[in-house]
């Protein structure tokens, strides 16, 4: 058995650990995780397509409601072939073959032939990567039959339910050379270029969050019914991976940094209950079905060197799209649902110089924040447009089925 990471490290064994060399699995153990993302963009697909005369051929396992969207985009790239899809419903597969057809490609092999057949998809084609947008439960299993048979792959989020699953992924990349990792979540680098220029200080403080109403998502049957019994199951911050991707850099942890020590605390799970009842009736199983997943949690992370970053996941009431917040010495930066801006404080808005050691060469024009934002609009105040909220929206569709036991 494997031991499990230590969340908390006394400073002495901090100082120890950055000023000496570390087995890679040492190393993982006196760490809280190690999150990687990395985005398929047309861009970089067409950049990678322009030396080579090779197509690029991407393998599709789950194409219903998110993995159809990103079909549609592989689709509209230039230079990339789909000559395989996999999925469990064949409604939504050869859904799946019709858009590759129509886009004027050969039509793909479809695999469709129970819930493991994506390892014969794996055995059988020459492929690029696998793509994989199944429900979370085999995201790991799918990405390990990829590597274990030459192919890269790439997988919605999350990457894995385990930590025995973590150490799997690890030890299969370093026995075949192949990666698998998180996509379709692309690091900021505009913010965290505005971080590494200085503009913002010495980071202090991070904040982000999945905060997405999913309360119709979760009640249709025919999109992600299967994330319903995440929550009757589970407790926690499902969703780690959507904000913190962003900030890893930002934070620069695994960078000179890490984190050390974690609080998590959920609240009290009501508002899938009243969801259940208001709309399909107070003697529906899911209006009295026990929730383990509070409707709201709240995780405190702290990193070696003291970067205190708050990490919330609330998927179940009525709110506008999450909050990043980035609080630096020097100021802040802050994104929300139609909010944006970076606000400084007043010695640096009169353009004082800022990024000390290194942001800018000696004999330099000191810089103007102000005249380095403006022009993206992200000082504070420079968007108004604010939406008039998100509610959640009635099923269109029958109620789901009562709980099963097992999720996704």
């Amino acid at each position: 058995m494997r031991r499990i990471p230590r969340l908390a490290v006394q400073s002495t064994d901090v100082k120890k650990t950055m000023n000496n060399k570390l087995k890679r699995r040492d190393f993982m153990d006196l760490s809280a995780g190690a999150l990687m993302a990395s985005a398929v963009t047309p861009k970089s697909a067409a950049a990678a397509q322009a030396g080579s005369s090779r197509p690029i051929r991407l393998g599709f396992v789950g194409v219903g409601d998110r993995g159809s969207y990103h079909l549609d985009i592989a689709l509209g790239i230039e230079g990339v072939e789909i000559p395989a899809v996999c999925d469990i419903n064949p409604a939504v597969l050869h859904r799946a073959k019709r858009w590759v057809e129509e886009s004027g490609r050969p039509a793909p092999r479809l695999y469709g032939r129970g819930r493991t057949d994506f390892e014969r998809l794996c055995a059988e084609e020459d492929l690029a990567a696998v793509i994989c947008a199944t429900s979370w439960k085999p995201h790991a299993a799918i990405m390990l039959a990829s590597m274990r048979n030459g192919t890269n792959a790439v997988c919605e989020v999350p990457l894995i339910q385990t930590l025995e699953e973590a150490w799997e992924i690890v030890e299969t990349h370093e026995s075949t050379g192949k990666w698998a990792t998180l996509g379709f979540k692309s690091v900021n680098s505009t913010f965290t270029n505005i971080v590494h220029q200085g503009i913002l200080g010495d980071i202090i403080h991070c904040e982000a969050g999945y905060v997405h109403d999913l309360r119709l998502v979760k009640f249709d049957p025919e999109r992600e019914p299967w994330r319903l019994q995440h929550s009757v199951n589970r407790n926690g911050n499902l969703y780690p991976d959507h904000p913190t991707c962003a900030l890893l850099p930002v934070m620069d942890v695994n960078h000179g940094d890490r984190f050390d020590h974690l609080v998590s605390m959920s609240s009290r799970a009501v508002m899938l209950n009243q969801y259940a009842e208001l709309f399909f009736g107070p003697d529906h199983p899911y209006a009295t079905q026990e929730m383990k997943q509070g409707d709201y949690n709240c995780t405190l992370l702290r990193t070696a060197k003291g970067k205190m970053y708050t990490l919330n996941f609330d998927t179940n009431t009525p709110h506008p799209r999450g909050l990043y917040r980035i609080q630096g010495t020097k100021g802040v930066f802050f994104r929300s649902r139609g909010d944006r801006g970076v606000h400084l404080s007043r010695r640096d808005q009169s353009g004082a110089r800022v990024g000390a050691g290194g942001g800018v060469p000696e004999g330099a024009p000191a810089p103007s924040p102000e005249g380095l934002l403006r022009a993206r609009g992200w000082l504070a105040g420079r968007e108004a447009r604010r939406p008039s909220g998100e509610g959640p929206g009635a099923p269109s569709r029958a109620p789901p089925p009562a709980p099963t036991g097992a999720p996704g």
